[in-house]
């Protein structure tokens, strides 16, 4: 079932999804299956998308909210993309519906297009739009066998000013630090000054991203860890297809799964991230 307020578009030779919500207006990309646009009902954006992304199916999208899986981060296999597969993929359209309040529109991710075999697994995800942000992550174990899973919903949240910003909600949490590979914990308040690259070990109730212009809450379920990423400067201009100056407009908050997550057989996890702004 189609809703009134769903269009297609095509661009580059790809197929977009547009939403047009008295509420909202947004955009999903088939080829990652992923939200690269949202706006409410005054305009703001809620979402960062770089302005070189490559919309041409060539790479992943640069920006949006991309789906790691069924692996975050680099894989045991170097040969294997970092990130997994995901959002390297086409997304088929299930159904979509809506009213005044809000829409609801799911995907499956096709699998069998993937230069491995993923034939155990079943990958749908659900956008749930309105005054909100709703993602679901929907994986389902085919098999007869436990697998193990690693994951993130990886959202580019569109912010005034990285300067500006602060992060309220990762104090007293333990993390990992990527780049500096020590641990840590903060006591006070996050603010950005610097390449950021972290996993904080915990399922964070509530995070607030706190600008001048919008405060963002986020929140979720059926995850782990949270992931803060921000690449600066020098990250920013290393990366074709990264703005320079957009690491002061962005920040990566992940809801995400590094720690083991494992599936039972003929059973099935959700991932959920949940973006309000205040």
């Amino acid at each position: 079932m189609r809703t009134k307020y769903l269009k297609t578009l095509n661009k580059n030779g790809q197929l977009f999804y547009q939403l047009e919500h008295p509420k909202f207006h947004a955009e999903i990309s088939q080829f990652g299956g992923q939200l690269i646009s949202f706006k409410d009902e005054s305009g703001v954006e809620w979402i960062w998308l770089s302005s070189s992304a490559k919309l041409d199916g060539s790479a992943p999208i640069r920006g949006g909210a991309p789906i790691c899986w069924p692996w975050f981060g680099p894989a045991q296999d170097n040969s294997l993309p970092q990130h997994g597969y995901a959002r390297r993929l086409p997304w088929q359209l299930l159904d979509c519906e809506g009213d005044d309040e809000r829409v609801r529109i799911r995907f499956s991710c096709q699998l069998d297009q993937a230069p491995i075999d993923l034939s155990n697994l079943s990958l749908i995800i659900e956008y749930v739009l309105g005054d909100d942000i709703t993602i679901n992550l929907h994986t389902e174990n085919l098999t007869e066998k436990t697998l193990n899973l690693s994951q993130a919903i990886h959202t580019y949240f569109n912010i005034s000013d990285i300067y500006q910003c602060k992060l309220i909600g990762f104090e007293q949490i333990n993390y990992e630090d990527k780049l500096a590979s020590k641990s840590g914990v903060h006591k006070h308040p996050l603010s950005i000054s610097y390449p950021v690259d972290r996993v904080y070990l915990d399922a964070i109730e509530k995070i607030e991203i706190c600008t001048d212009e919008s405060h963002f809450v986020v929140s979720g379920s059926g995850y782990d860890s949270v992931v803060l990423w921000n690449p600066w400067k020098e990250g920013a201009e290393a990366m074709g297809d990264f703005d320079n100056d957009g690491f002061a407009h962005m920040i990566c908050v992940e809801m995400a799964n590094t720690q083991g997550l494992q599936v039972g057989s003929h059973d099935s996890h959700t991932l959920t991230q949940q973006i309000k702004r205040i």
